[in-house]
């Protein structure tokens, strides 16, 4: 029997510099039909999981991941081919793909966001757990092409731009063969995630009205998909981007002189009235050109779930939010405040709380 090969280092494959072709797949992996018939789709859930097979998948040969390389037609040149800038830390630290910045060969100064999905490689070192790792690999991508497909209409603000599903052309490394994995190109959205903001500007100084004011707009977008049947399980702070434009000092939305977010982030006037803030009103010329972009930009952990007759609320939504923020460093001390200020509304909170139920493995 041959000697395995090894694996190759994870830094060798992917770093800064490393180029890979991308080629368009003979077939996308698509959502089970079951969905459609009002059960919800979790990709984590119904893949095989045991501890007890951890030795057996962490030595999983090089062959069997070339052996369940994706398919594409041969006979037809690379669309195009990527190289890797910088790799990105998103949403939770469990995660499946690798996340890198990119640009296209030849095009310096076009940034892109490239996930990679490599069974060889998955980025949490808990997913070696998976008795199936190819099947999680195509769940996932048929996940993501099937959550950014539902919400079309939300790409180029509220979602980074959807570029497609690939294939990527791993290149040969030592011994190891090339091997073709699914790369899923997306926008590049540059700017701060909130929890750099807050880490960079003292959170802790941050007024409430603009703690609530973020969780307000994050909420908003939560609203807007569940509405779609897009269940986001990663509320995370460091999932959400924000593009802040200075506006002058004379425009200042809070009256807290030591808040990072005085002259940054415009507030929303109906969390002013709730707690009885005042300020001039924003020209709405001023307002349109400074208006925030909040973007999410990690859409790996969701759940697609049949589209309610009556989805939760936004008032349901925003205590759902501050709920999940609830023990970040920023927030702590501000807790207390926040939840009398986004009060439960009714019972279709209910909805939201059965949903953050664990979904038990199959």
């Amino acid at each position: 029997m041959p000697p395995r090969i090894r694996i190759p280092p994870i830094d060798r494959v992917y770093h800064p510099g490393a180029k890979f072709s991308l080629f368009e797949p003979t077939t996308i992996p698509s959502v089970p039909d079951r969905l459609f018939n009002n059960d919800v789709f979790e990709p984590y859930s119904d893949v095989n999981f045991e501890q007890s097979d951890r030795a057996r998948i962490v030595d999983t040969p090089v062959e069997m991941c070339v052996e369940h390389d994706v398919a594409y037609d041969k006979s037809l040149p690379a669309l195009f081919s990527i190289v890797l800038n910088e790799k990105l830390s998103v949403g939770r630290q469990k995660h499946a793909a690798q996340v890198w910045s990119a640009h296209a060969a030849g095009k310096d100064d076009k940034l892109l966001a490239v996930r990679l999905y490599d069974p060889l490689y998955y980025a949490s070192p808990d997913m070696d757990n998976y008795t199936d790792r190819f099947a999680l690999r195509d769940r996932l991508v048929a996940t993501e092409h099937a959550v950014y497909t539902r919400l079309q209409h939300l790409q180029g603000e509220t979602l980074p731009r959807f570029r497609g599903v690939f294939v990527a052309e791993v290149p040969a490394c030592g011994k190891a063969p090339a091997r073709y994995i699914y790369a899923i190109v997306l926008e590049y959205v540059p700017g701060q995630d909130i929890r750099q903001l807050m880490e960079a500007g003292d959170g802790e100084k941050t007024c409430l009205l603009h703690k609530a004011a973020l969780i307000d707009a994050v909420a908003k977008i939560f609203h807007v998909i569940v509405q779609v049947g897009v269940h986001l399980d990663d509320t995370a702070d460091r999932n959400t981007i924000i593009q802040l434009e200075p506006i002058p000092a004379a425009q200042n939305f809070c009256s807290c002189i030591t808040c990072p977010l005085r002259n940054l982030l415009d507030i929303d006037h109906t969390l002013l009235q709730a707690t009885g803030e005042t300020r001039p009103a924003l020209p709405a010329s001023v307002a349109s050109k400074y208006a925030p972009r909040i973007v999410l930009i990690d859409m790996e952990h969701v759940r697609l779930i049949p589209v309610a007759k009556q989805p939760p609320n936004l008032a349901s939504c925003q205590r759902h939010v501050a709920g999940r923020w609830g023990n970040f460093p920023w927030m702590v001390d501000a807790f207390d405040e926040l939840k009398e200020l986004f009060p439960a509304s009714d019972i279709l909170e209910n909805q939201l709380a059965d949903l953050d139920e664990e979904p038990e493995n199959v």
